[in-house]
């Protein structure tokens, strides 16, 4: 080890776990389960407004609290921002940039540019509801100044793989964080319109009432389709990707995030816990695959917690590619915990099971009986008392219990509720002393007549340096040898910190004053302390207000348009299918979007197209025939857009900002699946890629 290195975060091989948090308790969750950073929301503007949140007054005590444990905080600003909306939105940006959060997850274009004229080294990052699914949507971000990537949850660890490759190539350095527990989307984030259309509530704005949890029923060619006892058709499993790690870090993601702002502190504490337990064992043996990271009786019991802080079932969502059945059953769409047994007789006192996994069931436990033929909640209750009889177990209640009325032979049985276990997991964020802490180095140099000199360093490598107010003197007993430097500078116990590698080079026997060793190790932790909590001083290039100043600049430049620029209205129609098109042009239209799912349909409509614009172009009409690709575009699929363009349609309705370094030398239009909601994302784009 060299203590005098230069004062700079060190660097490590393994990505950053990053764990949410609504509130202090699940932030001290957090912080002493492993979480190496934590995202945020505010009480405005953030994806998660259900949540409890925090208050801008609490920015300073939760940053430095934060910075105190060397944990990173980002705050989420992850909404679109209407042009009203600008002004306070950057009031709530520079309160986190004063406060020195360590990023701001951003969604919109106009925030993003906002932020950036603000401050020049503010890190932004850009939020999965920009649905970046590809390389180019990466050089997207990067010219808006982002300095972390949120992939989309759709992209595979192939995927992954084929973005850093390009990227690589094309010389663009972006960190990649990738989602890899917690709930899943039924949709590409930032492009699902189901609850706005539902009940106005709309996830872009933080809003989302979750209808994707809802019953529904399958229908095909007009009649009802039998599911076998599934409602929940778009209800997702949940994501857990532990045994994945290996190829995710190999795939070269920086940083793994876990879903759950709406969720309790239990939660973040037990998944933040088995996560880093993980990743700390690939540390020390990066060579482990999936296979060999954990025994099997270790990852029955880490999997069980995992399944108690919340499940919907687990599955590996998209990393491994495509796989429907996996990843949505549709039998339940909230928590349900591990399978315990099946009903195999049902008494007046008692339910009696044939237990089909190892997990235990013990009483006080809560469980819940699927009843899946039938509507209405599902019975549930606390366990009374067990009895275990030769492979089954008797599971009592008392006699009116309602679990009981309910019950019928070959219903399954699920685990909700451990007080064990919660009890266990509370301990971790609930004592006053620290119970995760982080390495501490130091070394010990001095001489006779000389003060003594104690240099500490971090595992983030912040480094202090204290000296005795007390010379050393000649020992003629009890020297200060290594061993006892250690007992006494590392009594760290209330202290974030614990004491890994101590050395000194100390000249002769001498001596200190034990009082003196303990004043200097209450020094040393404090000044490393407040380094760290002083660390982050964002550059501030703009100190007043701008989201007004800019607004009118851009006011008055569009003020410059003629009035016959700002009431020329064009009619364009989108269709679907060849039928559409055929319909569409009967009924006059002359401007037309294709989005058609083959090359051959987009080349017999444009063939289509062409006989009928000759006629409109004699009538001095605008004919227009636009070829709409797919709204997302993932590693691969770019090939689609190049076959379109060999077409030579009149040009191209672009659905997302990869596909805008596709069509540059093209006719195009930007498509409303950007959600450009302000008038500095409308100019940027304007003035970058020149759109119609």
């Amino acid at each position: 080890m060299n203590i005098l290195e230069p004062n700079s975060p060190a660097q490590t091989s393994l990505p950053e776990l990053a764990a949410p948090v609504r509130d202090w308790e699940a932030l001290r969750a957090a912080v002493e389960n492993g979480a190496d950073a934590v995202y945020f929301g505010l009480q405005q503007f953030n994806a998660r407004m259900r949540a409890r949140n925090f208050t801008v007054e609490e920015l300073p005590k939760l940053m430095r609290y934060l910075h105190s444990r060397g944990v990173r905080g980002y705050a989420c600003i992850n909404t679109l921002i209407f042009t009203d909306e600008l002004l306070e939105a950057e009031h709530l940006a520079r309160a986190c940039i004063n406060c020195g959060v360590d990023g701001i997850v951003v969604q919109d274009i106009g925030l993003a540019i906002l932020i950036r004229k603000i401050s020049p080294d503010v890190p932004i990052h850009a939020s999965t509801q920009m649905t970046i699914t590809h390389s180019d949507g990466i050089k997207f971000a990067s010219e808006l100044g982002c300095n972390l990537v949120v992939l989309a949850r759709e992209c595979s660890i192939a995927h992954i793989q084929e973005i850093q490759k390009t990227l690589k190539t094309e010389g663009i350095s972006m960190p990649l964080q990738v989602f890899v527990h917690g709930a899943l989307c039924v949709s590409f984030s930032g492009q699902c319109l189901t609850s706005a259309s539902f009940g106005g509530r709309s996830a872009n704005r933080g809003e989302c009432a979750q209808a994707c949890r809802l019953p529904y029923q399958l229908v095909v060619d007009g009649k009802a389709w039998d599911c076998d006892g599934a409602r929940f058709l778009l209800s997702t499993r949940d994501l857990n990707t532990v045994l994945l790690l290996p190829e995710l870090i190999a795939a070269g993601a920086a940083s793994l995030k876990i879903e759950g702002r709406m969720k309790h502190a239990g939660y973040v504490a037990i998944v933040a816990d088995v996560y880093r337990k993980a990743l700390d064992r690939l540390s020390t043996n990066p060579n482990l695959t999936g296979e060999t990271l954990f025994t099997d009786s270790e990852w029955r019991d880490l999997n069980y917690k995992l399944e108690m802080g919340f499940s919907r079932g687990f599955c590996p969502g998209w990393l491994l590619g495509p796989n429907y059945e996996s990843l949505v059953h549709g039998l339940f769409p909230g928590k349900r915990g591990p399978l315990i047994g099946k009903i195999v007789a049902v008494t007046k006192r008692s339910l009696i099971i044939d237990q089909l996994t190892p997990y235990p069931i013990a009483a006080g436990d809560g469980i819940v009986v699927s009843n899946l033929n039938s509507e209405g909640p599902e019975p549930g209750g606390r366990v009374h008392t067990v009895i275990k009889r030769d492979g089954t177990l008797e599971l009592t209640f008392p006699q009116d219990s309602i679990i009981l009325k309910k019950s019928r032979l070959g219903m399954l049985v699920y685990k909700t509720s451990d007080p064990q276990l919660d009890r266990e997991i509370r301990r971790t964020y609930t004592s006053e002393k620290p119970v995760r802490r982080s390495p501490l180095d130091i070394y010990v140099i001095g001489q006779a007549a000389q003060p003594l000199k104690v240099i500490a360093r971090d595992h983030l490598g912040y480094k202090v340096e204290v000296t005795s107010k007390i010379p050393l003197q000649v020992a003629h007993k009890h020297p200060l040898t290594e061993s006892f430097l250690a007992e006494h500078l590392g009594r760290l116990g209330d202290t974030p910190f614990y004491l890994r590698n101590l050395s000194s080079s100390l000249n002769d026997k001498l001596i200190l004053p034990v009082s003196e060793l303990n004043r200097l190790r209450r020094e040393m932790v404090e000044a490393l302390i407040e380094k760290r909590v002083t660390a982050t001083n964002w550059t501030i290039s703009e100190p007043e207000p701008i989201a007004s100043k800019e607004l009118e600049r851009l006011r008055t430049k569009t003020n410059g348009l003629t009035q016959e620029n700002e009431t020329q209205v064009q009619l364009w129609v989108m269709v679907r299918s060849l039928v559409q098109l055929e319909a569409a042009l009967e009924a006059n239209a002359r401007c037309v979007y294709l989005d058609l799912p083959t090359i051959n349909e987009v080349s017999e409509a444009l063939r289509m197209f062409k006989s009928v614009s000759s006629i409109a172009t004699t009538q001095n009409q605008l004919a227009a025939c636009f070829v709409a690709p797919p709204r997302i575009t993932l590693p691969g699929e770019e090939r689609f857009i190049d076959s379109l363009l060999e077409l030579n349609p009149d040009g191209v309705l672009v659905r997302n900002a990869a596909q805008l370094y596709r069509v540059k030398n093209s006719r195009f239009v930007i498509d409303a699946t950007f959600n450009v909601a302000n008038p500095i994302a409308f100019n940027w784009l304007l003035e970058r890629f020149h759109p119609e």
